[in-house]
């Protein structure tokens, strides 16, 4: 790992019929668990794993842990909470925010709504220019980006704003 890496990440790649279908089994696979650590309402022992416990156990002779009923229903509705959670498809890359001068994008956008362009076209226009390495920064980035400096950068003009129209 490299220095100052915090720990790394395996990706997997599935078409989206092979995720839905690893993402049912995971469900499946921890509501059962759920189910057997919920059980009969009697304490459940468990005992630790001896190798485990004795390269890891920081106190030797660690007693083995009892689960009452109560907080093994604790245990069994937070995994059935996290099997509904599993999503059906993977989220999607967000890269960081787009970094461009609102101001002075503003003012373009100004000159082009003086010259009667379209507000969406103008919107599309900056936002294709800014774009990096021909990914396209979205239009709602570009304009929530400028909305706060519109007005200035038409004071700028002498012209009013004709808002979004």
């Amino acid at each position: 790992m490299k220095e100052g890496q915090q720990g790394s990440h395996l990706e997997f790649r599935q078409d989206a019929d092979e995720y839905k279908r690893v993402a049912k089994n995971q469900r499946i696979w921890f509501r059962a668990l759920a189910d057997k650590i919920g059980g009969d309402g009697e304490p459940l022992v468990l005992m630790p794993l001896s190798t485990f416990h004795k390269l890891f156990s920081k106190v030797k002779g660690d007693p083995p842990l009892t689960l009452e009923p109560l907080e093994r229903e604790a245990v069994a509705g937070l995994l059935r909470m996290f099997a509904a959670q599993i999503p059906d498809a993977p989220k999607g890359k967000q890269g960081p925010p787009p970094k461009f001068d609102p101001a002075s994008e503003a003012v373009i956008y100004a000159m082009g709504r003086v010259l009667n362009r379209g507000h969406g076209e103008m919107i599309a226009e900056i936002a294709d220019r800014l774009g990096i390495n021909g990914v396209k920064i979205s239009d709602v980035a570009v304009a929530n980006g400028i909305k706060k400096w519109r007005a200035e950068a038409f004071k700028l003009l002498g012209k009013p704003d004709p808002d979004n129209k």
